[in-house]
């Protein structure tokens, strides 16, 4: 008898208790500030693609920045002179900068214009026998001690330096 009174008390609470779950009232504010939130974000993105709402609502006019001139540069500079000492197989010795093929060696000498962080190698893969390269010149902005040096190489892809920009 006692059971029967319990679980019958318990299913008369559930009946009562069915609508006011405080999880599901937190869910709806939840769910509802996420929309108003994201209403009012589209609508202000919205808004800044006219110029004179955009100048209304932003505080920094110095914000847009002003556009680049044809010859400006980001970055500055170098130049490298490289010379073969055995002129006689220049013209299959190959000059990388960052992996990608910059010059040839058609001449004893080629004048590279190489960047900050760019990375010299040297692809001698098609010949069979040892050559010597000198860097005869650089300019006075690269940092690098690397002028008069010699670099003898056998067949392969050796890496020279790393180009550092004063």
């Amino acid at each position: 008898m006692i059971v029967m009174k319990l679980l019958y008390y318990k299913v008369n609470n559930r009946k009562k208790n069915r609508g006011k779950n405080p999880g599901v009232k937190l869910e709806k504010i939840l769910y509802f500030s996420f929309l108003a939130v994201f209403f009012v974000l589209i609508v202000s993105q919205a808004a800044m693609l006219d110029g004179s709402v955009r100048s209304f609502l932003t505080v920094e006019s110095k914000l847009l920045g002003t556009a680049m001139g044809v010859e400006e540069y980001l970055y500055k500079e170098g130049e490298i002179e490289l010379g073969l000492e055995n002129s006689s197989i220049g013209s299959s010795i190959k000059v990388l900068v960052n992996g990608e093929q910059k010059a040839v060696f058609d001449k004893k000498q080629i004048k590279l214009k190489v960047l900050d962080g760019d990375v010299l190698e040297l692809d001698t893969s098609e010949i069979s026998q040892k050559i010597t390269i000198r860097i005869i010149k650089k300019s006075e902005n690269i940092a690098n001690d690397c002028e008069g040096r010699l670099y003898t190489m056998n067949p392969g892809i050796k890496r020279l330096f790393k180009v550092k920009i004063k």
